[in-house]
């Protein structure tokens, strides 16, 4: 998996949607301290729950695994794609905060 880089409408949502900075997230993100909840059928598209400390929230990641690109930033409620059981929440925050 190529590193992550954030697109420019990545880099708004994160800004509009959380106080942490782009830097942590692609730590986050290069880390693998996200748990994967799908894949978009026919392409590299994975959608990752992360957990932000600054928040003290859950947040939604779409990153192509191919190109590194992160696509954009959802909290969890806008995300459609699949129902986010509570232990995938659980095991986002133990990745942080250990």
């Amino acid at each position: 998996m190529a590193a992550a880089r954030l697109t420019h409408h990545a880099r708004d949502q994160l800004a509009r949607r959380s106080n942490l900075a782009e830097g942590e997230l692609l730590l986050i993100l290069d880390q693998d301290l996200v748990v994967l909840i799908g894949q978009e059928p026919n392409t590299a598209r994975y959608h990752k729950v992360f957990y932000s400390r600054p928040d003290n929230n859950y947040l939604v990641a779409i990153q192509d695994n191919e190109t590194g690109d992160v696509i954009t930033i959802l909290p969890p409620d806008y995300h459609n794609k699949w129902e986010i059981p509570p232990e995938v929440f659980f095991a986002a925050k133990r990745l942080i905060l250990g």
